[in-house]
């Protein structure tokens, strides 16, 4: 089923949380309509008759009680989406199990009957199946998903991976020594997980759940149980929950969908269910008529959070009657959220930003929320605002524009998901199965679901919408307000008087300010395209336009609904005076808050609803440019907004007022957050304290010139000969060209023979900043949470090419792997220990290479040594074969996937761009990756690892001390204000 993707509350996220190998909160929101228990019909919804199955799924259930899923799909090529899905996970878990769900997750990737300890992850490693891109879990309250995501040009890999899930599903063997190494990873993503906005929730989930097994269930478990649980409790777990009655599978891919069904019954036919089973229980979030408020504070928060939250027994999602709620809900919110957004554009905006939504918080369980990140000075102002709204519809109601354009947005967002039927991602299609699976969602496929919104949206009244409004009332209200230590905030009985005070404020009606008339008043004056070159091998073309600029474009049928653009020009803010330098690093943004042409920000929103179109400038250090997208049928309005952008930028007051207010307030409390401060000073330090590398800072904030930032912008974007625009998607050269002389060649430019002779086409400047050099060691002691977190950075110059790109790229992604098995795996050291790289082309050729990683604070000295043994053993002796083969079979199968991608062939084109380069050279990616080598790679960390350059950073616990011996420190650098206290500096 279609649901609306919006961001959902912070608090929400937090409080949905769930645990995984790579993602500890991966809940997909889902939008459920507010609505009362029963269809209009006054029976049970459940009697109802649910929507029917989208034909192209095969879906039925084995002997055994299994539930199967498959669907043939070719997006991507040669590639197939499988899951396995338990009807199980943290709630079902004993007293004595808490946190053993997602340990028996983790155990799963950890040895099973037919492969031995690591060897699932090593072998889908060495088909180029990426160990957490490719290869994932997560645990839920309510559910355990595992999911893969393999090749098919080879029959014997999607067997290979089905036969897989039917090893977590029956077989894990749980090996006592790898049992008791995973319990020190996951012990360790306990720790990674830890901060203040963990603490906050250990304080107001129980106050949300108060009542239900919920409130003690988080999947990431109790420490000590995780630590001391006997092999018995963690197997009864197992052998309790995962048993085929509570299991689905879902195949869906570029495969014959009838040889994966007989695989699928092959495999799983097998298995049995316990005898008898353990009942599989739900757990209700009881009601309550009395409201509920938890007001917390810690002083690592870095915002203020203010959530209002109405709990409701958990609707349906099968049947027509529960599909027209869900439209119903859809339009609800985007109308609220519009005017919420309006607010915050006002001069004195009362929160930063804000939310309306309903959302899936438990299998049990829907939330009314409305939340807002608000200023912790102004939170009794901001629940008002909040409740104020509310209170507007419930009075006065919405208005028949907002609800034409609520309805012309919804509409488009189907029809466009209709016209990417045959393109739609495996990923996204098996996603839907799994809610099917697990919570009954309706899934009769888009074209259904067209059907079915060209039937409800005519007869949507604004009257229905309106009653929404009161939906949840009083009843089962849940305050929730977070914010940084030190702040004065209300007590719980002023938050709840503010809701009875706004009911008896005299409101007006909300005013609907639309702008009236085109974008583009008046059409431009076309200019020509005066030359034209193809690219025939790329199947792209190249236009020169009358006044200068270039066009690069390529027509694709990987989308049927999308068209990508960008446009770049060097320069950027490298020519901008260090006095303008704070103005120009925000022009951008503000410029963008301010509207085009007569239509101000929130009008111009408004003016294109119902459209699928965007554009926004950008002014990096090296080049300013746009950046956007459209649907082939909106592409004349994307030409009009990329017009509008050079030739009529905007400023609003209020708006910009509203935006220094937002950005004040963040900055305001960002030294408070450990992480953030850890930045900072490693970021100064590894730029040696350029004025262009600083953190950003209330200080730089209040240089910002609203006006002095429009003429930035306008000097960047005054002479559009030096720009190239790139267009990737469905185009027609019919439609294309004309657009492109009427919008494009009709911008303003310096004429071509007084740019050549008089004035050099403009470029960037070096403004001079540096990586730095020599040894280097940082010590931040910030935090209470027992974790520290390692950052090794190797930095230097070397001279760019696409072999020593690569060579870089794939010593980075070997290391990853080595180290994962070494640190995490091995020593149960940390959760996740990442390699970046980067090799800079411009402004200098330089390389950077890293480390990073969080362990407990008496483990860093020994786990870093660790890491720098690794390092030198890569340098002295290479990788063995196996990782090299890893990476390029990795990089293979990762460069077929981006063949088939808009954005992969954009980026190619605008570094053709950028750099001069023949677009050509993408077609030897294969060639040159078949070239890496053992040998190479060993060169490469010769080249790199060189402990002359070489820096390493520690975030450690307030209070907390280094365990390195006194040859690891000097004498401290001197350092200003606060930081001098918490920074120890060693440079060597």
């Amino acid at each position: 089923m279609y649901t609306p993707r919006r961001q959902a509350s912070p608090y929400l996220l937090i409080a949905m949380a769930t645990a995984g190998l790579f993602a500890c909160a991966h809940v997909p929101p889902q939008q459920t309509p507010a609505a009362p228990d029963e269809a209009p019909t006054g029976l049970p919804a459940q009697a109802l008759p649910p929507l029917p199955l989208d034909p192209a799924v095969d879906k039925g259930t084995l002997a055994n009680g299994l539930t199967y899923y498959v669907r043939e799909n070719a997006r991507p090529d040669k590639r197939a989406a499988l899951r396995l899905v338990v009807n199980a996970g943290s709630v079902l878990e004993d007293d004595d199990q808490r946190g053993l769900a997602h340990l028996i997750e983790h155990m799963a990737f950890n040895g099973t009957r037919l492969f031995e300890k690591q060897e699932i992850v090593n072998t889908l490693e060495k088909a180029g199946v990426k160990f957490g891109q490719h290869t994932n879990a997560y645990t839920g309250f309510d559910e355990t998903v595992y999911m893969l995501e393999v090749p098919t040009d080879d029959p014997a890999l999607l067997e290979q991976g089905l036969l897989i899930l039917q090893q977590f599903a029956s077989a894990v063997t749980f090996d006592p020594v790898e049992l008791d190494k995973e319990r020190g990873v996951v012990v360790e993503e306990w720790r990674m997980g830890r901060g203040a906005e963990t603490r906050v929730m250990d304080q107001q989930l129980p106050v949300l759940f108060k009542g239900s097994r919920y409130a003690n269930r988080l999947p990431i478990g109790d420490k000590k149980v995780l630590e001391t649980a006997s092999l018995a409790t963690v197997k009864r777990f197992y052998e309790d929950w995962y048993r085929p009655e509570l299991m689905s599978v879902v195949a869906v891919g570029d495969f014959d969908g009838a040889k994966v069904k007989a695989l699928i019954e092959k495999l799983f036919t097998p298995l049995t269910n316990p005898n008898p089973p353990r009942p599989r229980p739900s757990f209700p979030v009881p009601a309550h008529d009395e409201p509920r408020v938890s007001v917390v504070t810690d002083k690592e928060l870095a915002q203020s959070t203010l959530s209002v939250v109405h709990t409701m027994p958990a609707r349906g999602k099968a049947t027509r009657e529960d599909y027209r709620r869900m439209v119903l809900e859809s339009l609800f919110h985007d109308m609220m959220n519009a005017r919420l957004a309006e607010l915050t554009k006002t001069a004195e905006p009362p929160f930063l930003a804000a939310f309306s939504g309903t959302e899936r918080l438990v299998r049990a369980s829907d939330v009314f929320v409305q939340m807002a990140i608000v200023d912790p000075a102004k939170s009794t102002e901001a629940l008002a605002a909040l409740a104020r709204e509310t209170e507007r519809v419930d009075k006065h109601g919405f208005t028949p524009t907002e609800l034409s354009r609520a309805q012309a947005s919804l509409l488009r967002a189907l029809q466009s998901l209709t016209e990417e039927k045959t393109k739609t991602l495996s990923s996204r299609l098996a996603d839907e199965m799994v809610r099917n699976a697990l919570t009954g969602e309706a899934m009769p496929g888009i074209e259904a679901e067209l059907a079915l919104h060209e039937e409800i949206l005519p007869t949507v009244t604004l009257d229905e919408l309106n009653r929404m409004a009161r939906a949840g009332a009083t009843r089962n209200r849940v305050l929730l307000l977070s914010a940084p230590a030190g702040t004065a905030l209300p007590e719980a009985a002023t938050l709840l008087t503010t809701f009875a005070a706004v009911e008896h404020e005299p409101l007006a009606p909300f005013v609907d300010r639309v702008a009236q008339g085109p974008l583009l008043p008046h059409a431009p004056l076309p200019g020509r395209i005066v030359d034209e070159a193809s690219i025939g091998e790329l199947d792209v073309t190249a236009w020169t336009l009358s006044n200068g600029a270039r066009v690069l474009w390529k027509k694709t049928m990987f989308k049927n609904d999308e068209v990508l653009f960008t446009a770049l020009s060097p320069g950027g803010h490298s020519r901008v005076n260090d006095v303008d330098y704070s103005t120009a690093l925000y022009a951008d943004g503000v410029v963008e808050q301010g509207g085009l042409g007569t239509f101000g920000p929130v009008e111009l929103e408004k003016a294109l609803a119902g459209k699928i179109v965007s554009v926004g400038p950008y002014i990096g250090e090296l080049e300013e440019g746009l950046s956007g997208r459209s649907a082939p049928r909106d592409l004349l309005s994307l030409f009009e907004l990329i017009h509008l952008s050079f030739t009529a930028p905007r400023v609003d007051a209020d708006a910009f007022a509203a935006w220094k207010t937002q950005q004040r307030t963040a900055l305001a409390h960002r030294s408070a957050d450990p992480g953030a401060a850890f930045a900072d000073a490693l970021t100064e330090l590894l730029h040696g304290r350029h004025p262009r590398r600083r953190p950003p800072s209330l200080e730089r904030l209040e240089r910002v010139d609203m006006e002095r930032a429009l003429a930035l912008y306008r000097e960047r974007f005054s002479d559009a000969s030096g720009f190239t625009f790139v267009f990737v998607g469905n185009l027609d050269e019919a439609t294309l060209r004309p657009w492109v002389e009427a919008y494009l060649a009709s911008l303003p430019a310096t004429p071509l023979p007084r740019r050549t002779s008089a004035k050099p086409k403009e470029t960037w400047k070096d403004v001079g900043a540096k990586l730095a050099t020599g040894r280097h060691e940082l010590e931040v002691r910030r935090g209470v949470e027992p974790k520290a977190e390692v950052e090794l950075l190797f930095t230097g110059k070397m001279p760019w090419s696409r072999e020593a790109e690569l060579d870089l790229a794939a010593l980075a992604s070997a290391l990853g792997i080595k180290l994962r098995e070494v640190v995490r795996e091995e020593l149960s050291g940390t959760y996740s220990i990442n390699v970046s790289h980067n090799l800079s082309r411009r402004p200098r050729q330089e390389y950077q290479i890293g480390i990073s990683f969080t362990c407990a604070p008496d483990r860093v000295e020994a786990l870093t040594q660790v890491v720098r043994s690794e390092l030198e053993a890569v340098r002295v002796h290479g990788l063995s074969e196996d990782y090299v083969t890893k990476v390029k079979m990795a990089a293979r199968r990762q460069h077929e996937l981006n063949l088939q991608q808009n954005g992969f062939w954009l980026r190619v084109l605008a570094d053709a761009a950028r750099f001069d380069d023949d677009p050509r050279i993408v077609l030897s990616a294969p060639l040159r990756i078949e070239t890496l080598s053992t040998s190479r790679l060993q060169a490469m960390a010769k080249k790199v690892f060189d402990t002359r350059h070489h820096m390493r950073a520690v975030l450690r616990p307030e209070g907390s001390r280094s365990t390195a011996g006194a040859e690891n420190r000097g004498k401290a650098a001197p350092r200003s204000g606060a930081l001098e206290k918490e920074h120890v500096l060693t440079t060597r």
